[in-house]
């Protein structure tokens, strides 16, 4: 990506961060010693190997993508591929505040972006993601609805959940070649049950 781009890419990205009154941050932000206290517990997540592990640290050290934010009428904003896209490719890691589900339940909130991190039996210790003071770019990207069989054929992204250096972490991927000009969606329940509404999606 030349430098004009990555400027384009990046200018779009802050002006749609600025515009919702968020910050930018590539890091999930923990409340207090939520974080270290994770690393003594057994998560049962895949962990990711070494090849990715480079792979995912190459993307930390430059996470602007050739993907624009734009603006959809009836979406807010939209993230658009400025290039194509090889499959495979890590496209961000989904960032947010981490609260647990009993907090996101009794807290009022009109964010529709909760996203589980860490899921167990109680409330008080399965973990989501809400990116509604600090996110990166997957708070733009798109979700499709899962009750329109036509919109499954727009998924070009993948939701995973792993454990990388000892902390879960959710990644969304490439799920296959992506052209240039096409809009970035993927399935925000990750192919399972319907755990979040998505009527009003793509």
């Amino acid at each position: 990506m030349n430098a004009k781009d990555k400027r384009d890419c990046s200018f779009s990205l802050l002006y749609a961060i600025t515009s919702r009154k968020m910050r930018y941050t590539e890091s999930l932000v923990y409340s207090g010693s939520r974080s270290n206290s994770l690393l003594s517990i057994d998560l049962e997540l895949e962990t990711m190997n070494k090849k990715d592990i480079a792979a995912f640290r190459q993307y930390k050290r430059d996470p602007i993508g050739p993907y624009i934010v734009v603006p959809a009428e009836g979406l807010g904003y939209d993230v658009k591929a400025i290039k194509e896209i090889p499959r495979g490719t890590i496209i961000c890691e989904y960032i947010g505040e981490v609260i647990s589900k009993r907090t996101a339940i009794t807290t009022s909130s009109d964010n529709d972006s909760l996203m589980e991190l860490f899921v167990t039996n109680d409330a008080d210790t399965t973990l989501l993601i809400r990116p509604q003071i600090n996110t990166n770019i997957a708070r733009f990207i798109n979700g499709v609805n899962n009750s329109d069989p036509e919109a499954w054929k727009r998924i070009n992204l993948q939701s995973v959940r792993l454990r990388i250096e000892g902390e879960p972490r959710v990644l969304l991927y490439a799920r296959r070649n992506i052209q240039n000009g096409e809009s970035l969606i993927y399935d925000y329940n990750a192919g399972g049950k319907e755990l979040f509404p998505t009527d009003g999606f793509l």
